[in-house]
């Protein structure tokens, strides 16, 4: 019989009887169910197991109720540098097989053969979807699948990349991520499966077109978060943080200082970049951020103005210089009388 594995479960019966009168009454009885505990051990001892399909250390106990079908398997495996391979278990079943949870405590014993130092190989991996040559737009997501095997042990995970950049993983099967890409051009993406001992293999790789997606008009939005507009003393090095979203994708975010870009244009989120303050010439600054879509769409500048603490008179990499007249001399200013 299969059904919930829990031990914690019952079973509750509702009694009503009701008099012609239609009074009624109701009593409750609980009945639980009979359990009883099983021992998985390995020889050698420290093998895995799996219970129901998940991977359980031997030697461990379990609680069960009497009669619930539990699914037991032993796999061959790697341990301790050596290979062992199935040969039984002490109630004669398969190296999967199932069993009935026992009236009585029971040890289930799964017995292993020593092959030979082990020889790990790596897994085998490929990239499912999306197909070669196939295209996208900004925005858009896509879903990447992926199927990996290892013959002579587990898959750990699927990371998915984006050339050199990691997109995504996924721990178990069926392997997929979801990839919304915010910038156009070719794209090539691959599957990297590492196994349980930590073995490599990396699939083929798909080439994606992404596009910008027709009739986008709408600009993206920014707010510059840091520094607040008419912030004064502001010394040394400075975070000049923004936001920015976009009905479809933001693809970069610029920021300047009194008109000249600072950093480089950023791709993706945070947004910030570093300003250092001693390299202006004390006083006022303007502070500003604006952000791009795929769609050629530029936002309005997000603007603070701000003071610069500090002596500089100029900016770094400048002198100032007082030039004087020969000759000059300065008039004193006169006051016009009689005019109203």
């Amino acid at each position: 019989m299969r059904g919930e594995t829990s031990p914690n479960i019952f079973y509750r019966f509702h009694l009503r009887a009701t008099d012609s009168a239609g009074a009624t009454a109701e009593v409750t009885q609980d009945v639980v169910p009979q359990t009883s505990q099983f021992t998985l051990v390995t020889v050698p001892a420290g093998l895995k197991l799996t219970l129901d399909g998940q991977t359980v250390a031997a030697p461990s106990t379990v609680t069960g109720v009497v009669g619930i079908e539990r699914d037991l398997g032993a796999a061959d495996q790697n341990f301790n540098g050596r290979r062992y391979g199935f040969a039984s278990w002490s109630d004669g079943g398969a190296s999967a097989h199932t069993i009935a949870t026992p009236t009585a405590s029971t040890t289930f014993t799964a017995t292993f053969t020593d092959i030979g130092v082990a020889t790990n190989e790596p897994p085998t991996v490929v990239l499912t979807a999306p197909a070669d040559g196939s295209s996208g737009s900004t925005g858009t997501p896509i879903g990447l699948t992926s199927t990996a095997t290892d013959a002579d042990g587990s898959v750990a995970k699927v990371e998915f990349y984006d050339g050199a950049t990691k997109l995504g993983e996924a721990t178990s099967s069926p392997y997929a991520f979801t990839w919304t890409p915010t910038t156009t051009g070719a794209h090539s993406l691959t599957a990297r499966a590492i196994d349980n001992q930590g073995l490599i293999a990396t699939s083929a790789a798909v080439g994606v077109t992404i596009n910008a997606p027709s009739g986008d008009a709408q600009a993206p939005v920014v707010t510059l978060t840091a520094p607040a507009n008419l912030a004064t003393g502001l010394s040394g090095i400075l975070a000049v943080t923004a936001t920015a979203s976009d009905n479809v994708g933001v693809t970069g975010v610029e920021f300047q200082v009194d008109g000249s870009q600072v950093g480089t244009t950023l791709a993706a989120a945070p947004f910030a970049v570093n300003v250092d303050s001693s390299a202006y010439a004390s006083g006022q600054h303007v502070v500003r951020a604006r952000a791009f879509d795929a769609a050629g769409n530029t936002s309005a500048w997000a603007t603070a103005t701000v003071e610069f603490d500090g002596s500089r008179a100029a900016p770094a990499g400048f002198t100032m210089t007082d030039v004087l007249i020969s000759g000059a001399t300065r008039k004193p200013p006169t006051t016009d009388q009689g005019r109203v």
